[in-house]
């Protein structure tokens, strides 16, 4: 049998001979099985988002799509307000979702920044929406 090759920066890691793995330790953000024992959660799926800005019509120069980590799934729709340099001023969750999603929309608006334009109205209302859909 020849060794595993050591990969630079990384310590080896040692290998059960029972077949054994050590258990992971709980985490604050686990969840309970049904033993009562901590468990960490992990949830899957994707988030898909859109955009309405006009009078005039606006362009997203960086528009964030906010990372999966909510247990369900829905759309979230949230108003928002963005100043002639294109910097989202407002945010507020107009409807949908659980707290989890409404958090993670609101957050993810108020980093956005859409196209500066002198010519737009100093504060134009828009929306975005966001739909959570678990895997």
């Amino acid at each position: 049998m020849r060794p595993t090759p050591r990969r630079s920066g990384c310590a080896p890691t040692a290998r059960p001979t029972n077949g054994d793995w050590p258990k992971p330790k709980p985490s604050a953000a686990g969840g309970s099985d049904e033993r009562g024992e901590s468990s960490d959660r992990k949830v899957q799926g994707r988030v898909t988002v859109s955009f309405s800005l006009v009078d005039p019509v606006r362009h997203a120069r960086h528009l964030v799509v906010p990372a999966y980590q909510c247990e369900g799934g829905g759309e979230v729709v949230v108003r928002i307000t963005v100043n002639r340099a294109g910097e989202v001023t407002h945010a507020s969750v107009a409807s949908g979702g659980d707290d989890c999603m409404r958090e993670t929309a609101v957050r993810a608006a108020r980093n956005s920044v859409f196209d500066i334009n002198d010519a737009a109205p100093a504060r134009p209302p828009g929306a975005i929406t966001y739909i959570f859909i678990p895997q």
